[in-house]
């Protein structure tokens, strides 16, 4: 995947894999929760016809790439060009990658997972 592919990703599919939902949404815009900080204010519009963002409190914004790089240097990521791209094609793989690692406790122990469950 290039740059210019990732640019043509939806905005909100991506966010919605980040188990962001709209709060407010019309033909036009869409209202989130910041996935950019820490308090996570109401202040993240997604723009559907240019499928650009804009965080209204952090006063910045731009195209998928932009928010990429944004939300890894967030969760404390590399967060270049590459590290964006690459995040980008893990989350439009159909797979759920995140940035931010899971806690070791909310990992299951071995002896924690049905016989019929683990991996042979």
């Amino acid at each position: 995947m290039d740059k210019d592919h990732a640019k043509t990703i939806p905005i909100s599919e991506i966010l919605d894999k980040l188990n962001y939902k709209p709060h407010r949404c019309n033909q036009t815009k869409a209202l989130y929760q910041s996935p950019l900080q820490a308090d996570k204010p109401l202040s993240f519009w997604v723009y559907f016809k240019t499928n650009r963002w804009h965080d209204y409190k952090l006063v910045t914004g731009g195209d998928l790439m932009d928010l990429a790089g944004h939300y890894l240097k967030f969760t404390r990521e590399n967060h270049t060009s590459v590290d964006a791209l690459r995040w980008i094609t893990n989350l439009s793989s159909n797979r759920l990658i995140r940035a931010v690692a899971m806690p070791t406790e909310l990992i299951p122990r071995p002896e924690a997972i049905p016989l019929e469950l683990r991996s042979h």
